[in-house]
């Protein structure tokens, strides 16, 4: 496993132009949107399901960051297939919601809890780790702020999520004590220039703001 993780690594640092943009952003409202959820009864909603509902809607709205490179041209794809890394016993692994942009915010939480009991229990088949068009990697339950995620090989970008914690944020020229968190997208460059990925980014910003 060690060393599929680090061919993996080694490929993505080898073959791709990788480029970082950070960004913080509010979570009042993402905060807000969970609680309110779990007030009314309705079965609790991961951010990490949150942030996948966000990005599936992102990618639809900016084909070019869910695209690879196929031999010398750049495809976009259809499909939206976001995948989560997961700290597995045997290592990292990327388990995959397929067709995250159909799903609603619960059923794409039901099937990320899907695939970490399969990935748990190690019943996950390769099909669960196919296709993916784009990875989201939280590493906020860590106490992590703020970090440079590395591409999945074959994709176009990589989403890190910091944790949401509480910041001095000045609004309307006042201090504020908000829940923020750093969102770090990692794209390639040579697929993507920086201020489409840059778009992207401000997109999923205002997507979690409002």
């Amino acid at each position: 496993m060690r060393k599929a993780i680090a061919e993996a690594i080694s490929s993505s640092q080898r073959d791709a132009a990788e480029v970082t943009l950070t960004a913080e952003v509010d979570c009042s409202q993402l905060v807000e949107t969970r609680k309110s959820g779990e007030k009314q009864g309705a079965a609790k909603v991961s951010y990490n399901a949150l942030m996948i509902h966000v990005v599936a809607s992102g990618l639809k709205q900016f084909p070019s960051m869910n695209a690879r490179l196929v031999e010398n041209a750049i495809v976009q794809l259809e499909e939206i297939n976001v995948g989560l890394a997961v700290e597995a016993e045997q290592g990292l692994v990327v388990p995959v919601v397929h067709g995250a942009d159909r799903l609603t915010v619960e059923q794409i939480q039901e099937r990320i809890q899907e695939l970490v009991d399969k990935v748990q229990n190690r019943s996950a088949t390769q099909d669960d780790f196919r296709g993916g068009t784009f990875t989201v990697t939280n590493l906020g339950a860590y106490g992590i702020d703020a970090f440079t995620p590395i591409i999945n090989p074959g994709q176009t970008a990589i989403l890190g999520v910091g944790r949401i914690a509480e910041r001095a944020v000045v609004q309307d020229g006042s201090v504020e004590v908000r829940p923020t968190c750093v969102l770090s997208l990692t794209f390639d460059h040579r697929l993507v220039d920086g201020a489409p990925a840059a778009k992207f980014l401000k997109a999923l910003k205002d997507s979690i703001e409002s």
